[in-house]
């Protein structure tokens, strides 16, 4: 009830932080944390709130679905492409949460494409400059070696065309991923002309 019909979002994010911190210590709150997802799944899902109490609630919230996805626990509610949910997510500060999971964590997550193109809009929007480094970084350790998203063209006019630092850096990185792909295919040509 505290939860479902309470609309004070600083109310809602200290109940999700209450049961993220019995989900990590009890067992016996997987019930009430389930309840607590589908509504955190529920919320993350509508359009951009403006005040600062939502953009917290809404990151706590991001923090305990991925919490709950990392830990690979079978909730129901739990999407299962949970991570390209909140990569689409209104709020910047969901985005760079989830970001940062990913660039941080040991967590294996298959790539599809519906997350290679996430993760691609992400690098290429020019409305934050956080969200597109972070975005660029990933790429690679999203990528298998079968899989391209970005050319070396398109790396450098990237990071020619970027001034914001965080930004060019991370497109070194991604021209670095793709200029290793180029590299041995250029190679086993020359290799076989010989």
């Amino acid at each position: 009830m505290v939860l479902w019909k309470n609309g004070n979002p600083l109310t809602k994010g200290a109940f999700v932080e209450i049961a993220h911190f019995l989900f990590n210590c009890e067992d016996r709150a997987s019930a009430l944390v389930e309840n607590v997802l589908t509504t955190c799944i529920g919320d993350l899902g509508v359009g951009q709130k403006e005040s600062i109490g939502w953009q917290l609630y809404l990151e706590q919230a991001a923090s305990l679905v991925l919490d709950v996805h990392t830990k690979t626990v079978d909730f129901k509610c739990l999407p299962s492409n949970v991570v390209e949910m909140l990569l689409q997510n209104d709020n910047e500060e969901v985005v760079l949460k989830t970001l940062s999971w990913m660039d941080n964590s040991n967590f294996e997550y298959s790539s599809t494409p519906m997350l290679r193109q996430g993760l691609r809009n992400l690098g290429c929007q020019d409305k934050w400059d956080g969200v597109c480094a972070l975005a660029l970084r990933v790429i690679p350790r999203v990528l298998d070696d079968d899989e391209q998203e970005f050319s070396l063209t398109e790396c450098i006019q990237g990071y020619q065309g970027n001034q914001v630092m965080p930004v060019r850096e991370a497109w070194i990185a991604v021209a670095g991923f793709a200029a290793r792909r180029v590299f041995p295919l250029e190679f086993d040509a020359d290799f076989r002309n010989i």
